[in-house]
C-alpha cells in the first residue's frame, strides 16, 4: 500500500521506479507472447483444416476417376492446381474417407467454395513480395504453398519467406514393383497433399 501511495504521489526512488517499469514490461511481454501464440494456433488450425478439405476433394476425384477407368485424369491430378477442385460442387456426404479424416473442428457435406485467402497462381514460391496469410499455387513446380502471417512460433529450415509447401502425392501398393501405377495390378491407396519441407510449431 505504501508503495502504491508513493507511486501515485510520484515519490518513488530511482531504483523503485526502474523496478516498477521492469515489472510492467514483463507483464506486457508475457501478454504479447500469449496473444502471438493464440494468433499462431488459429492460423495453424486454419492450415490443417484447409489441407483436410483439399485432400478430401483430391481423393474423391482420384477414386472416381479410377472407378471409371480414367487413369490419365487420376495422374493429371498430380500437376493440377488443387484450389481448382475447391470451386467444384463435390458431394462428400457418406464417403468413408471424409468421415474418417475430418476432425470435430469442421464437418462438411460438400466442397464447392473458393477459399477467400487464395492468392492465385504464381511462378516462384520464394517471391518475397507475395502477401502473407494466403495460399498460392506455383504452376512451374506444381507446388501449393501457404505464406504464414504469424511466424513467431514457426520453425523451418526453408530459406526465403516463411511458408509451408505441399505437392500432390499419389500413394499406391506397387504389387509388380515397377514404380508405375497399373490399375489392373496395383492397389490404389490415397492421393493428397504431402509436405515438401520439415517444419514445426514451438509454443
Amino acid at each position: 500500500m505504501e508503495l502504491a501511495s508513493r507511486w501515485l504521489d510520484h515519490r518513488l526512488s530511482l531504483l523503485e521506479g526502474i523496478m516498477a517499469w521492469l515489472l510492467i514490461a514483463i507483464v506486457i511481454g508475457l501478454f504479447s507472447r500469449y496473444m502471438f501464440a493464440v494468433f499462431s494456433k488459429a492460423e495453424q488450425s486454419m492450415i490443417n483444416s484447409t489441407v483436410i478439405n483439399i485432400n478430401t476433394a483430391i481423393n474423391y476425384k482420384a477414386a472416381f476417376a479410377l472407378i471409371k477407368g480414367d487413369n490419365d485424369y487420376a495422374i493429371e491430378l498430380l500437376k493440377m492446381n488443387p484450389m481448382e477442385l475447391m470451386t467444384e460442387n463435390i458431394d462428400v456426404e457418406g464417403i468413408e474417407y471424409a468421415t474418417k479424416e475430418i476432425n470435430s473442428f469442421i464437418t462438411i457435406k460438400s466442397i464447392g467454395v473458393s477459399l477467400p485467402n487464395y492468392g492465385g497462381v504464381v511462378f516462384d514460391d520464394s517471391e518475397p513480395l507475395l502477401e502473407a496469410g494466403k495460399w498460392y499455387f506455383d504452376q512451374d513446380d506444381y507446388i501449393l504453398f501457404y505464406k504464414l502471417e504469424n511466424t513467431a512460433f514457426f520453425n523451418s529450415d526453408l530459406q526465403g519467406p516463411t511458408r509451408i509447401r505441399f505437392r500432390v502425392s499419389f500413394n499406391f501398393v506397387d504389387q509388380d514393383g515397377d514404380n508405375i501405377f497399373n490399375p489392373l495390378v496395383d492397389e490404389f491407396s490415397s492421393m493428397g497433399l504431402e509436405k515438401i519441407d520439415d517444419y514445426s510449431w514451438s509454443y
